[in-house]
């Protein structure tokens, strides 16, 4: 009995310990499975027989206890190999997955790396300039493309009644070649590798074009004026009747649309072909209108108000309401609205004005010396001069006051400008010019050479008095002044030997003359033409010339 139970152990242990190999041995999932068409049921259980007397039998282990371990082998073996299968399969996919993607973006980047080199300095795929396929282009291939395009391209601008072909430069049409050709260099570039080589996405690259609005407009305004019609901006005018300002009326002008025509030029940029242009017209309205000149009236007319005065030296000048209204400008400012400005400039010139009529420049005295005993002559008095100084201090003074809204009187710095005297006998040559004797003298220092006898400028038309010196010469010429409706118009031909002293006053013959020794000219100095040519020839240009009463 004991052999036979050890036995049964046995086979038991050994039966568990296949259990246990099925979990751990991968061999399992590839041994092929019995099938299995029941399971074994367990065996009942052995219950002793209640008043049996007890006997002993003979331990031999049935033939369904190894039946039952073989059934439980294959059950074990099938139901506990399977699980396993599937969980392999399903952690191969992602590793699968993993390395195709993998694959396909190492194949990727070789892709990427060998089209890299060959489009290196080259247009990328599907890439057109100007309206041209432009594929893997050199630099110089494009600019080669774009130089011929723009070379057959012409622009036609039509308007109602004319017809015009501009020259690019006229019109300020520019073509940036370079330009062009970076922008075709670097485009899709910066799509990433995808971007890149995706040959089915289409990119244009316009030429760069830029247009000069002014040399437009300028252009059009020259050859077709008939478009153009300038607005009138509102005025802010001085009345000088009632000294109040008041405003003037607006109007709209017109002229070329210039816009959208820039725009019209601005498009050729896509493919650079032959384009004609309609010229339209857009109105322009005034750039001061009368809605922004309004709120000005008031403060303009307290202005041309104020009391502005000028006194010193027993001269008083006081300004006007016009003078002031002068001063006063205006002027827009940069968000379209207008402003009052003082002018500086315009009230340093209404001083000058001052200045020049206190001021008189001195008149020096002129005199001959006798080198031997020096006694002098006296050709010409000397007279004291005045002058206005401190004039820019003067006008700023009176510009402060008015921004202010002040009245001002400033005092005025009259000076006394003294008159010098002159040795004429210091002068090679000289030439005096005497209106009260009608006479000319020419002189070698102190010595008189020749005299003539003349007739200078009629009351009116006075000769101008003071020092001098020729500055230009002319052999012949027609002269012509006067007023017609004064009735002292003038037109002479072959005015002879003229010598330019001062302005347009001039020492000259008068061939129409007949009489001379008193006055009779509009302000020259006329001679015989034998005398005229006396002193062209004798007076080199720089000669002194004195004119005095």
């Amino acid at each position: 009995m004991s052999d036979n139970t050890n036995e049964t152990k046995k086979e038991l242990e050994e039966a568990e310990s296949t259990e246990q190999l099925s979990f751990d041995e991968p061999e399992a999932v590839t041994e092929p499975e019995a099938p299995v068409t029941a399971d074994v049921p367990d065996e009942p259980t052995m219950q002793e027989p209640v008043g049996v007397p007890e006997t002993e039998v003979p331990h031999t282990a049935p033939p369904s206890v190894k039946k039952k371990i073989r059934s439980k082998k294959r059950i074990t073996k099938k139901s506990k190999v399977k699980a396993p299968v599937v969980a392999v399969h399903q952690k191969r996919w992602p590793k699968i997955a993993a390395l195709s993607a993998g694959i396909i973006t190492m194949l990727a980047l070789i892709l990427s790396g060998v089209l890299s080199q060959y489009f290196k300095g080259k247009t990328l795929p599907n890439i057109s300039v100007a309206g041209i396929s432009s594929t893997a282009k050199k630099p110089a291939q494009l600019k080669s493309q774009l130089q011929t395009q723009v070379k057959s391209l012409k622009v036609t601008l039509q308007t109602d009644g004319k017809t015009l072909q501009p020259k690019f430069e006229d019109i300020g049409f520019q073509i940036d070649v370079d330009k062009t050709v970076q922008n075709a260099l670097q485009a899709k570039r910066t799509n990433g590798v995808i971007g890149k080589l995706a040959f089915w996405q289409q990119r244009d690259v316009p030429a760069v074009i830029s247009v000069n609005d002014s040399l437009l407009g300028q252009y059009l305004e020259t050859n077709a004026p008939e478009l153009s019609k300038p607005p009138q901006d509102a005025q802010l005018q001085f009345n000088a009747q009632t000294s109040q300002f008041q405003i003037t009326q607006q109007a709209d002008g017109q002229g070329a649309n210039t816009a959208k025509l820039k725009s019209g030029l601005l498009a050729i940029a896509t493919n650079l072909k032959p384009k004609t242009l309609a010229v339209g017209i857009a109105t322009k309205g005034p750039t001061i209108t009368q809605a922004k000149l309004a709120p000005l009236v008031d403060p303009a007319n307290s202005l041309v108000s104020r009391r502005i005065v000028l006194t010193g030296a027993g001269f008083t000048y006081k300004a006007s309401p016009a003078d002031i209204a002068s001063w006063v400008t205006p002027t827009p400012k940069d968000n379209g609205d207008v402003k009052l400005v003082i002018d500086p400039a315009k009230i340093q010139s209404y001083v000058d004005g001052i200045g020049k009529k206190i001021s008189n420049a001195p008149v020096d005295k002129k005199v001959l010396k006798d080198d031997v005993t020096g006694a002098e002559t006296v050709l010409q008095e000397g007279q004291d001069g005045t002058e206005l100084a401190g004039k820019p201090a003067l006008a700023d003074a009176i510009a402060q006051a008015l921004k202010a809204g002040q009245d001002a009187t400033e005092n005025m710095n009259i000076q006394t400008a003294a008159y010098q005297t002159v040795n004429m006998n210091s002068y090679d040559k000289w030439i005096e010019v005497d209106l009260s004797e009608q006479r000319t003298t020419a002189y070698e220092h102190s010595t008189p050479v020749k005299q003539f006898i003349v007739a200078t400028g009629v009351r009116g038309h006075e000769t101008v008095t003071g020092e001098f010196a020729i500055w230009l010469k002319v052999r012949s010429q027609t002269m012509q002044g006067g007023s017609k409706a004064d009735g002292d118009y003038y037109d002479i031909p072959n005015v002879e030997w003229v010598s330019y002293f001062y302005q347009d006053y001039a020492l000259h013959g008068a061939w129409w003359r007949k009489q001379f020794g008193a006055p009779a000219s509009h302000g020259c100095v006329n001679m015989t033409n034998t005398d005229a040519q006396w002193v062209y020839e004798w007076a080199p240009i720089g000669t002194k010339v004195i004119v005095h009463a």
